[in-house]
């Protein structure tokens, strides 16, 4: 019901024995027409829950993750394309009809470190909002604790960490250098 028997393998691919326990449980709540592509994982962990709405694809290579009681719910119409990552140990929303091109990264969580270095079983949380009708620009990274408001664009390559408004073009600007070769240097 809902996943097309092509795309099934993906989901089912090492998982078909947590599948049933995992529907059963009301951990992974999905709406119709969800399509899940070659070599994309969902997974849960710990008490993770996720909710997918209706018309979701997953493309190749894309992982979502809910890990140790975090939440993640992924709104209609959305569109997650190939080799993008959405990790939470808090809570991920995506709004309805959002698109993350290729490559994009949402984490909640950083790594706990000090002067002691970096302990990578703990970890600082804060939760992320990206509102409705969104468009994440491909190998653009969203950092713990960012809002992104509805109607937005974030420009291909971009870091978020913060809060952008509804109705927003972010374009994260790196400046180029092009010097002339000195014919000097041989």
């Amino acid at each position: 019901m809902g996943i097309k028997l092509s795309h099934a393998a993906a989901l089912i691919k090492g998982y078909a024995k947590n599948l049933t326990s995992v529907f059963s449980a009301g951990r992974l709540k999905k709406g119709r027409m969800l399509r899940i592509y070659k070599d994309a994982e969902i997974r849960l962990r710990k008490n993770g829950k996720i909710k997918i709405g209706d018309r979701v694809s997953v493309k190749n290579r894309s992982l979502i993750s809910a890990l140790n009681g975090a939440y993640i719910e992924i709104g209609n119409g959305c569109g997650i394309s190939s080799d993008c990552k959405i990790v939470s140990h808090e809570k991920i929303v995506i709004g309805d009809n959002t698109i993350l091109a290729p490559g994009v990264i949402v984490y909640d969580h950083d790594h706990k470190f000090g002067t002691n270095g970096v302990n990578k079983h703990d970890f600082v949380k804060s939760p992320i909002e990206i509102g409705r009708n969104c468009w994440i620009g491909a190998y653009t990274v969203i950092l713990r604790g960012s809002k992104i408001g509805d109607n937005c664009v974030i420009g291909a390559h971009s870091v978020v960490k913060g809060e952008v408004p509804a109705g927003s073009v972010f374009i994260q600007k790196k400046e180029a250098s092009i010097r002339k070769i000195d014919e000097s240097i041989k």
